[in-house]
């Protein structure tokens, strides 16, 4: 089983214990999960689409800039 099925399968109601939307936290997490080494680095982010603390647009350029 592959990791991201592992923890996709892990995801429950209870995963997440404050409610809302920061997509940049999430990038920024699942960018620091990341092995520094790996060539291929891919981030799949599922979301309601509701940004509410506006931060996943900068982030995400942000990431995008270091992997060049």
């Amino acid at each position: 089983m592959t990791r991201f099925r592992e923890a996709l399968l892990a995801v429950d109601e209870n995963t997440i214990p404050v409610p809302g939307t920061d997509i940049g936290r999430a990038l920024t997490a699942g960018a620091a999960a990341m092995e520094k080494n790996d060539r291929h680095k891919i981030i799949v982010l599922v979301t309601d689409g509701e940004d509410l603390e506006k931060s996943g647009i900068a982030n995400a350029q942000a990431l995008g800039q270091r992997a060049l």
